[in-house]
């Protein structure tokens, strides 16, 4: 039957679209409907929507409609029309742990628990984006390139970027001390029945305490 199938069927790629190509159809689209998104809107809306075209499309309508008269879709625009998503929530955790920021990062945690996620998918999230931090710093220190690096991980390739642009400004023994924290985090929150917020609190402790010299 799949042999059969692939000779009669279309093969479409569904691969993401790069970021350049998101933007170009974002602004292609908008210019159809006579409108403009200045560069620093068009920023913050690919931040907001980790450039999702399907994402994007979806907000726009709201856009348009608050922009209707001046035909400029802005920044404060954007800011105050298209919501933070979960994911962006917690990749600024992630920014927070690093930083050893305990305060900012614990009270993060508790407003993510308040807005009903469950603790389990927040450590998930937070593993993976450690995960594909340190791969991703790997993979560039052996000479890939921010598309082969995208390519190779099967990543969405606006997440690669961001992931290695904080890289930057951090240490792979860093990354490593974090991502393994965390994996100790869901073993003791699957296997025991302490408190999560706990768990996470004494993570964060425990790693703001062991600088990396190196």
């Amino acid at each position: 039957m799949t042999k059969q199938l692939r000779k009669v069927a279309e093969f479409v790629d569904c691969q993401p679209l790069k970021e350049r190509e998101v933007r170009s159809f974002v602004s292609s689209v908008l210019q159809k409907k006579g409108y403009q998104l200045n560069s620093d809107a068009l920023d913050l809306l690919l931040e907001r929507t980790g450039a999702e075209l399907t994402s994007i499309m979806n907000e726009l309508p709201k856009l348009l409609l608050a922009a209707q008269e001046s035909k400029i879709i802005s920044w404060s625009d954007v800011d105050g029309l298209v919501a933070r998503s979960f994911e962006q929530n917690v990749f600024d955790l992630v920014d927070l742990v690093l930083k050893r920021n305990v305060k900012d990062a614990l009270s993060m945690y508790r407003d993510l628990l308040l807005q009903k996620e469950e603790p389990l998918k927040i450590n998930a999230i937070l593993e993976g984006q450690f995960r594909l931090m340190l791969q991703a710093m790997i993979l560039r220190e052996h000479g890939y390139d921010q598309g082969s690096v995208a390519k190779e991980l099967k990543a969405h390739p606006y997440r690669v970027k961001l992931a290695l642009r904080k890289n930057r400004q951090f240490k792979r023994k860093d990354l490593q001390d974090a991502y393994i924290g965390l994996v100790h985090v869901e073993e003791k929150m699957k296997s025991s029945s302490i408190d999560p917020e706990l768990l996470f609190q004494l993570f964060l402790l425990n790693f703001s305490q062991h600088r990396s010299v190196a």
